[in-house]
This record gives C-alpha cells, structure tokens and sequence, in this order.
C-alpha cells in the first residue's frame, strides 16, 4: 500500500485522530476530542475502527536506565544464502524463548535481536544460551554484529517515537513543540540545546525521566504490579488488582507513583506497512572521540525532524537509529544527507554500517515483551505460579534467582 493510497484510504478526520493516538499516547479520547475539535463519539468510534483494522497497537515501556538494565544490545545477524522459511524458524525459537529479548525480526536473509542485561556479565551469559540453542539447530549464521550499549553513559534521543513516521505518511506538519517530552536519557540539559528545538532545561523533567536507577528501592509488590501493567498494558486498575492479588485503588495508588517517577511510558506504535513504509533500517555510526554528542547539533536536529527515525541510542563515541523508508530512493536522499553532515563536521570515523530489511520480507516479529526481561534483569523468579499474578500475592509469587 503506497503512501498516496494511505492518505487517499482514510478520511481527514482519522488522519487528524490517528496523528494525536500516535503523538499524544497517554490522551485519551476526550482530551484528543477537545484538542481537534472533532465529536467525542467519532474520536471513539475512530480509534476503536483504526485498532480493528490493525493501524496500531498499545504497549507500554519501562524506563530501562530507571529499572535496572544496564546493558542494550543490538545483533544482527546474515542469514546464509538461499535460506527458506524452515530456517528461520529453526532461528526464532530460541529467540521466542529467550526472556531478555523482548524484540526482534527476520527474514529469509537477515535476523534483528535486541538484548537486555543488567550488566556485561549477565549480557554474555545470554548470548552464550541463545548461541548454543543456534548451534544445536546446526544453523550457519554467516556474519554476525552486535552493538552493545551501557544505558548509564547511553541517550535515548529517541524512543519509539512515531511522530515523524505518522506526519510524513499521513501529509500533516511536524510539530517541534513536542520533542522535549520524548528524550529519555541522563544529559537532558546538554542533549536538549544540542538539539537546538527547545530553549530551556527542564529540571523536573530531567529527575523524572533520567534520576537513578531506583529497582532496587521498589517492594515485590510495586515491582509485580509494574510487571503486570508491562505486560497487559490495556488492562483496567480492577484486572491489575486481580492479577496482583491487591484492591483496584491500591493499584491506582501505585500507578500514580510509578508516573510521577517516570518508570514507564504508553505508547501507541503504528503499522509500517498501512502507513506505506517497504524498508527497515538498522544503522550504526561510530564518531570521532572530538565529536561529542552535545557537539552534533545540526546532525541531530536532522535525524530529530526530518528523517523517518523512531529508535535512536547515542553517547559520545556512537549511535544506534531505526528508521524506515518508502523505498530504496528515499533511503539514498536520507543517508547521503545524513553522510554530508557527518562528513561536513568531521562526525564519523568510519562510514556508518546499514542493515535494510524489506517489510515484505519479513517472517517472524517479536514486538516488545519487557515484563520477563525487567525480572531477570532484578534477579526475579516466579515460584507457586508459571504465570505470575492468579491472584497470587507479590510476597508469595516472587523469590530471589534469575538467569
């Protein structure tokens, strides 16, 4: 479906309602509706219309500098050529059953995994297990490339942020008013001006978003209710309660907290492919030591408001974006434009590695499961219940061990 089509398949009014679902995720109808001025009923009637239709999907994210993951890592892996559907099914199961993935993707050519660790040690120990259950399956991955990042000294510039994805699919401006709410890192003040779309440095925000890491100063029970909010997030405060084993305003107690701490975040994330999108793109840049992050203030405003990007991880000495693309031509404008600044400035020390996946060819996704990640990240097991929650108490239902 190109993208002309997408503007032609939906009307004004659910583009205007699909923008603000995606932009603002923690709106709920009514604020969408007083916003738009759009009737409460149809901002209903749409969101409920485009979720069937699968134009989105709900999640909610921890803050994972905030939660106790210190390690992000990001493998890509070339598949051998000529490689069939049986392959990569042979690849996904040890990666469905692997807690510490909660995303990832292949093709018949290519597998994406992300890796959560609460630190180096507990990173290998995983990547050893998930190489050996590969090996098991005889499968002969020919390259293989990880990317690994310390989320202490680590930016989340941008974190699963569709806007510009939803704007230039659907033919709406960008609004730049709103960037300052979707940095997730621990230079905020510095980042922030580097960014040069907002003047001033906000203080609270910053202690919200990027404070310390506070998991080990949450009770079993604050930790199964955010776990359970992870892992269901459009469940009610009533089913939380259930599935925790605690009152529905214990849990609202809970869940006001958690926000006012900024341990998590909702997001609505968007179909590629309804919204016209062919291509994925993975890319990592390693930069000059004398090119600190505060210092890339043009590339940064680029990729922040111009470039398809709805991932991007930075420190000083490199990045890592996801971005997606109509096509392989809007794939060369956006990385020689990208490359023209790197170069202008004397950003990179090397030329960026791109990994392209088309959607078509995609066989297998694994979209953000952070709930078993986050518990072997704590050193958590469940002990009465293979599930966690039954109505079973925190204080009963978590016991100290983990991966």
């Amino acid at each position: 479906m190109g993208n002309c089509m997408v503007r032609k398949e939906l009307t004004e009014k659910e583009k205007i309602v699909f923008y603000n679902l995606i932009v603002h995720p923690d709106w709920n109808d009514r604020m969408i509706s007083d916003s738009t001025g759009i009737k409460l009923s149809t901002v209903t009637a749409i969101r409920r219309r485009l979720k069937d239709r699968g134009f989105f999907s709900v999640h909610r994210i921890p803050n994972l500098k905030k939660l106790g993951v210190e390690i992000i890592a990001f493998i890509h892996q070339h598949f051998p050529v000529g490689s069939n559907e049986r392959y990569v099914e042979r690849w996904k199961e040890p990666v469905e059953a692997e807690y510490c993935v909660p995303t990832a993707i292949a093709s018949r050519e290519y597998g994406f995994t992300v890796v959560l660790a609460r630190n180096y040690t507990h990173y290998f120990i995983v990547m050893e297990k998930l190489n050996r259950e590969w090996e098991k399956r005889r499968l002969d991955i020919q390259r293989s490339k990880e990317f690994l990042f310390p989320t202490p000294i680590s930016t989340f510039i941008s974190f699963f942020n569709y806007r510009n994805i939803v704007s230039s699919a659907l033919g709406l401006e960008f609004d730049a008013d709103n960037l300052r709410g979707d940095v997730w890192g621990d230079t905020w003040e510095d980042v922030g001006k580097a960014h040069g779309v907002y003047e001033e440095w906000d203080k609270d925000a910053h202690e919200k978003w990027y404070g310390e890491d506070v998991s080990d100063n949450l009770s079993l029970r604050e930790k199964a209710v955010l776990l359970t909010l992870i892992e269901h997030p459009e469940t009610t405060d009533r089913e939380v309660g259930e599935i925790v084993g605690i009152s529905r305003q214990s849990v609202a107690s809970i869940k006001y907290r958690f926000k006012k701490m900024g341990l998590y975040k909702e997001v609505r994330i968007p179909s590629l492919q309804h919204l016209g999108y062919e291509i994925l793109a993975f890319a990592h840049s390693k930069f000059n030591p004398l090119s600190p992050l505060k210092d890339r203030k043009k590339a940064m405003e680029y990729l922040l408001t111009e470039v398809p990007q709805f991932f991007m991880l930075s420190n000083n000495s490199e990045n890592f974006l996801m971005a997606a693309v109509r096509g392989y031509n809007e794939y060369v404008h956006y990385k020689d434009k990208i490359l023209s600044i790197y170069r202008e400035h004397n950003f990179i020390v090397e030329e960026p590695e791109v990994f392209l996946v088309p959607l078509s060819d995609v066989k297998f996704t694994k979209s953000h499961k952070y709930a078993e990640a986050l518990r072997r990240c704590w050193g958590l097991n469940p002990t009465s219940d293979a599930h966690y929650g039954r109505r079973a108490t925190a204080g009963r239902r978590y016991s100290g061990g983990g991966e």
